[in-house]
């Protein structure tokens, strides 16, 4: 194996991380463990979850609000995406963004996406999840794993009970997808020693500048400073 070196930037005359390879290194080892559970797809909201299976990046915000999933298919490559239509780009700017989804960009009207955190009145909320039940059924059985379960990790009632209305089996899509995370890639190995020598950047720059009466806004600043200039 040739020795990864640390660096920030993409260079071509050392080798060190090779994000191409490490996205397929995630979801093949995905699949494996989607096999072992004896899962056929995992519907995912969690914004980590989704980020280890795709690699496309959302505002960070969107940790806190689980609005939209991903569907994962198994022995099927990269996961299923949905996008707005109606959002500035559309998909032209996902496509131009993450080539490796090509074939797995779809709108809503392939796979809606309902809000599970937005007020809905019922018989609106039953139609609209009725539909993406219905859409996802159809995907999966376009790769013959509609007989096998399909995990969730975060559920809105209403969808769960729509997958099983359509004759889906739903199971937990927390366990196998946590413990496909536990053992790290070189790769993120590495970014995980840059994102500690980062911090330890900010810590250093704090220690340099404090001074007796700092507000916290000011002890803020400093870090901040700090953690972009070493390359957040």
């Amino acid at each position: 194996m040739i020795p990864q070196r640390f660096g920030q930037g993409n260079v071509d005359w050392q080798q060190r991380i090779n994000w191409e390879a490490l996205r397929k290194k995630r979801v093949d080892k995905a699949h494996k463990y989607l096999a072992k559970y004896g899962i056929g797809s995992a519907i995912v909201y969690n914004w980590d979850r989704k980020r280890y299976l795709t690699s496309v990046w959302s505002h960070p915000y969107a940790r806190h609000l689980p609005s939209s999933f991903i569907l994962f298919v198994r022995d099927a490559g990269f996961p299923y995406v949905s996008y707005d239509s109606t959002a500035q780009g559309g998909c032209s700017r996902l496509q131009e963004d993450a080539p490796w989804l090509e074939g797995r960009l779809v709108s809503e009207n392939e796979l809606l996406q309902p809000h599970i955190i937005w007020h809905q009145e019922t018989e609106t909320a039953k139609e609209e999840w009725a539909t993406t039940a219905n859409q996802i059924k159809d995907l999966l059985k376009q790769h013959g794993v509609a007989d096998l379960p399909v995990s969730i990790d975060y559920c809105n009632p209403y969808l769960y009970q729509a997958l099983e209305k359509v004759g889906l089996k739903v199971v937990d899509g927390n366990a196998w997808i946590d413990e496909c995370g536990m053992v790290k890639f070189d790769e993120e190995v590495l970014v995980m020693k840059m994102a500690a020598a980062i911090q330890e950047a900010g810590y250093g720059a704090l220690y340099c500048d404090f001074r007796v009466g700092m507000r916290e806004n000011d002890v803020q600043g400093i870090m901040a400073k700090a953690f972009y200039q070493a390359g957040v």
